[in-house]
């Protein structure tokens, strides 16, 4: 299995398009397989690993750098609330605490931390 768009959208609530999140995947595997694979870790396994690092730059980048979304209020009284963020690097999103406990070899926290200023990463395609 390959982790696509679809699959890091799923339960995930996210504006940005799919040549942003198809990005992310690549810059993550990319940096990342040959490392997982090295190390006997299981297909599945890479794929989870990848879908938690994409969410959690998405996260970063979903909430402008203002911390975790604490509320939202809708029909038209419209509000939204941010709370700061819980933690530095991966320990900032629950997908990052998730990754740090599950990436055994730190194959994918390299590369995480290899982006130090990841929070700020974003894929813009551009038209010729």
């Amino acid at each position: 299995m390959t982790v696509t768009p679809a699959d890091i959208k799923a339960g995930f609530d996210t504006d940005a398009g799919d040549a942003e999140v198809q990005g992310l995947i690549d810059f993550v595997v990319a940096g990342s397989s040959a490392c997982l694979t090295a190390n006997g870790v299981p297909e599945a396994s890479q794929d989870l690993l990848t879908t938690y690092a994409v969410r959690h730059i998405l996260t970063l980048t979903n909430a402008s750098g203002r911390g975790s979304v604490t509320s939202e209020r809708a029909p038209s009284g419209a509000s939204r609330s941010f709370g700061s963020w819980q933690g530095e690097g991966l320990a900032s999103t629950r997908y990052g605490s998730l990754l740090m406990q599950l990436d055994s070899f730190g194959c994918v926290r390299g590369v995480m931390e290899n982006g130090k200023n990841l929070a700020f990463f974003s894929v813009k395609a551009k038209r010729c």
